[in-house]
């Protein structure tokens, strides 16, 4: 069985929906290369500035209501 996993966000044709989150491993365009050639459609890197940011000390995690956590890395 085939499926057709072909998409469009905002104008931009991905091969699949399949998106890496940034931080998590493109942090490098070597890395981003990577992961493009093992089939994502694409990779959000972070963000980049010409003076040095600080991140935050990991693992940040948040509890929200429900018991429903998010993580930060970064």
């Amino acid at each position: 069985m085939f499926f057709m996993l072909e998409t469009s966000i905002c104008n931009i044709e991905l091969r699949n929906p399949t998106i890496l989150a940034a931080g998590v491993m493109g942090s490098m365009a070597s890395s981003l290369n990577r992961i493009y050639r093992a089939g994502a459609g694409a990779g959000e890197t972070q963000p980049y500035s010409i003076k040095p940011q600080p991140g935050y000390r990991n693992p940040t995690t948040v509890e929200e209501k429900g018991g429903v956590r998010k993580e930060r890395v970064g």
